[in-house]
């Protein structure tokens, strides 16, 4: 191959990378450096320039994420996340990430690892709204700083060693069903009376049927954060998303969902199912003056299911502890915290030494 064949390939790559860079949005209009979404002006901002920028046009208005049609997803649900991106995989986690296809990644955001290699993966359905972040970096740091002071045995050298550049912007998708419910059921309702000094129950039968609509009934579209985000899932404002544009990704990565639609359909059916006998009995206890119920039988039907994806912003920061990871998730909307701490055995002795001490005292004193 000659110089000139190699120069003009240089030229064509760097050519493409641009074109992909200027298809991303992320070009500043000002100096042409890279813009990113500052969760804290709403805005995209440029890293070179600090030259801010409005991500809606003056024209156009906010609107949130539509409702998506659960039968035909497979065959109309969109696909298109509006800009070229890419798949990479951490060998160590496992976790599947999705950047813009001009974006270079060094290490895992989820775990601080950097075995990642690219994937060859269909992307899946691109998502219909944005749950945009609220707190940047620093804030998400302060957040964390005044939750990780009052955990009372966690190690000392982990509250000392908080940094803002170490927390991880990360949306999570997640997905939301509407469905309209028609419950038939039946049951025993028992109402107690108060007979010689003891309480008796008498018992009856009833059968009736319940109705209602469900919005909003969140699924997490990530078997990785069953454990980390049940403590944060209900503080998120799902109704407060925007309608999807790449714009507010710009700058964070997407956790590419594991969780299928109708995976998650089949576990929003049991998460409603429980809401629903919680209703069914107190209709139940309220339209029988009952005090109890039993042996409660419900045939629901789910009619115009309708879904969204959405993505939910979390700030992560990791740490390794002799050995072991431990990490945390900040709530991108209103910091709220999740995460285990290591303990300090030291911390952990003194306060058993302190509490045996004291109670030996008062065990001298009481037996004076």
């Amino acid at each position: 191959m000659t110089e000139q064949e190699t120069a003009e390939m240089r030229r064509h790559g760097e050519s493409t990378i641009e074109e992909k860079k200027k298809d991303s949005g992320r070009k500043c209009p000002r100096c042409r450096g890279f813009m990113e979404f500052d969760p804290k002006e709403g805005k995209l901002r440029c890293l070179s320039c600090d030259y801010l920028e409005a991500v809606l046009a003056r024209n156009e208005e906010e609107t949130n994420a539509a409702e998506q049609d659960f039968i035909y997803a497979e065959r109309i649900g969109n696909q298109d996340w509006g800009v070229e991106k890419k798949t990479v995989r951490c060998e160590k986690c496992g976790i599947e990430m999705i950047y813009d296809a001009a974006d270079a990644l060094e290490e895992c955001l989820y775990c601080g690892s950097n075995q990642i290699t690219e994937v060859q993966t269909e992307l899946g359905l691109a998502p219909g709204g944005v749950c945009v972040f609220e707190l940047d970096a620093k804030q998400a740091a302060e957040r964390f700083e005044t939750w990780i002071r009052k955990q009372r045995f966690c190690r000392k050298e982990l509250k000392k060693a908080v940094r803002t550049k170490d927390f991880k912007g990360i949306y999570i998708p997640c997905w939301t069903f509407d469905t309209h419910t028609d419950t038939t059921y039946d049951a025993y309702y028992g109402i107690n009376y108060p007979r010689k000094g003891v309480t008796v129950t008498e018992w009856g039968g009833c059968n009736g049927t319940y109705r209602e609509f469900i919005d909003d009934q969140i699924v997490v579209g990530s078997t990785r954060h069953e454990q980390d985000m049940p403590n944060i899932i209900r503080s998120f404002r799902t109704e407060d998303n925007k309608t999807y544009r790449q714009e507010y990704l710009a700058g964070f990565a997407v956790e590419r969902y594991s969780v299928e639609l109708k995976d998650a359909w089949e576990k929003a059916k049991e998460l409603i199912s429980h809401r629903l006998q919680r209703h069914v009995r107190d209709k139940i206890l309220a339209e029988c003056h009952a005090d109890e119920v039993k042996d409660l039988k419900m045939t629901t039907t789910y009619t115009r299911i309708q879904y969204k994806l959405l993505l939910l912003p979390v700030w992560v920061i990791c740490f390794d502890v002799k050995g072991k990871l431990y990490r945390y998730i900040v709530n991108g909307q209103n910091g709220s915290v999740s995460g285990k701490s290591p303990i300090s055995a030291a911390k952990v002795a003194l306060t058993v030494a302190g509490v045996l001490a004291v109670l030996g005292i008062l065990w001298l004193i009481l037996n004076m």
